[in-house]
């Protein structure tokens, strides 16, 4: 009977383990990520989006980061993620913001396809 409770008890503690890893997994690219909309140029962020349109030429991948009813360039050297992934981007931000000047994009150091 007590090995019976013990094998009951580390069940529970690897279902309890497992759902603290499923929750932190979904709530990363929430918590990690910059909003589109606040972009600055010179800064480091974490974006998580939805790609929505997207270019390759060479090594070279262009595509679009979107948040909502924002979005941004991405450029990145490597495999072009899928049209509807949902992404979380790490990288630096370029453009110019002014009057009647808005261009940002952000040069992508990783790109992690984020599966939920």
């Amino acid at each position: 009977m007590s090995e019976s409770r013990h094998g009951n008890r580390i069940l529970v503690i690897i279902v309890a383990v497992a759902v603290v890893a499923i929750l932190v997994y979904g709530i990363i690219p929430y918590a990690a990520t910059t909003s589109i909309g606040k972009l600055t140029p010179g800064t480091t962020v974490y974006v998580y989006g939805n790609v929505t349109s997207r270019f390759a030429a060479g090594s070279i991948s262009l595509f679009e980061l979107r948040q909502g009813n924002h979005s941004v360039a991405v450029m990145w050297n490597g495999t072009i993620p899928s049209l509807g992934s949902h992404v979380l981007v790490h990288g630096t931000v370029h453009g110019a913001t002014g009057f009647l000047l808005n261009f940002r994009y952000i040069d992508a150091s990783s790109v992690t396809v984020w599966y939920f």
